[in-house]
């Protein structure tokens, strides 16, 4: 049987298989998009060394909030129809993104792919802060397992999402 997903997979095939999000899933885990306004906040107070928690935070802002921080030749490319700027504003969608890049996350801890590793608990992180759930995002920071296998394995069996043997048996 072959999963139906809604959203495209914007995350780069892991080395798993996709997982579809469902309402179960959002409902079982209380998620539930911040607003533009607080994904600002979270844009200006939550930073990472390479930028990748803005660029995901930046997802999640309106245009009118987001102009000012925008680069000048961007926004003319907009006003001119040559650019679209989208706004993410379903929690489905996010947690699809989300669910997808957990599947990448595993194969980079598990091959042991050291600042990648670190990249992607970084990434989860926000997608948590921007699906209500600061809480579970605490979980990734500061990891003490060697790339963070095992803060990863401990926040899906905190959300009930299926882990892959081959990953579990990676933190033995």
């Amino acid at each position: 049987m072959t999963t139906e997903f809604k959203y495209e997979n914007k995350t780069l095939d892991g080395d798993y298989p996709r997982i579809a999000v469902t309402q179960k899933f959002i409902d079982d885990n209380k998620l539930s998009l911040v607003t533009g306004e607080q994904a600002y906040l979270l844009l200006n107070s939550d930073k990472d060394m390479f930028g990748m928690k803005a660029e995901l935070y930046l997802r999640y802002i309106p245009l009118d909030l987001a102009k000012p921080i925008l680069d000048k030749d961007y926004l003319k490319e907009i006003e001119e129809g040559k650019e679209v700027y989208n706004t993410i504003t379903s929690v489905e969608e996010t947690a699809q993104d989300f669910l997808d890049y957990m599947v990448f996350a595993w194969g980079k801890a598990v091959n042991q792919r050291g600042s990648s590793a670190a990249r992607s608990l970084w990434k989860l992180s926000a997608w948590l802060r921007v699906m209500s759930r600061p809480d579970l995002a605490d979980l990734l920071n500061d990891p003490i397992s060697p790339y963070g296998l095992s803060e990863l394995i401990t926040l899906c069996d905190v959300m009930d999402i299926p882990v892959p043997d081959e990953v579990s048996a990676a933190v033995e």
